[in-house]
């Protein structure tokens, strides 16, 4: 299994008015870039915050492949266990689930699901 899990930016309406002013002719900051650092030293998610997250993922057996230089973007996985579902569900794991996709979206697809489902396809 692998997830990602974005942090929302703490500074997020300064982030808003940064953009707009580097995309304003008119504004003295107009494409005045900043380097991915610089980005993340002004916009990124404290390095509190993104090891709480980091804690989080790992308390929940999730191994981290990829945190991003704003530390808003965080990229884990986890083996899957063999065994029984029971036995998965026992081990004291944080167990996500699978969103529910309407079978309308199903549907929708060029070829049927691979797994069985309660909808006819013909």
């Amino acid at each position: 299994m692998r997830i990602g899990v974005t942090i929302a930016h703490p500074r997020a309406a300064a982030e808003d008015t940064f953009l707009k002013r580097l995309y304003n002719r008119s504004s003295a900051n107009y494409h005045s870039f900043l380097t991915p650092s610089q980005y993340a030293k002004a916009f990124g998610v404290s390095t509190s915050t993104a090891d709480a997250v980091r804690s989080w993922l790992g308390s929940g057996g999730l191994t981290i492949d990829y945190v991003s230089r704003a530390r808003d973007y965080f990229l884990a996985h986890r083996h899957r266990l063999g065994g029984r579902e029971a036995d998965r569900r026992a081990d004291g794991h944080v167990q996500l689930q699978r969103p529910d996709v309407s079978w309308r979206t199903r549907a929708r697809r060029r070829y049927p699901p691979t797994c069985a489902c309660s909808r006819s396809w013909a």
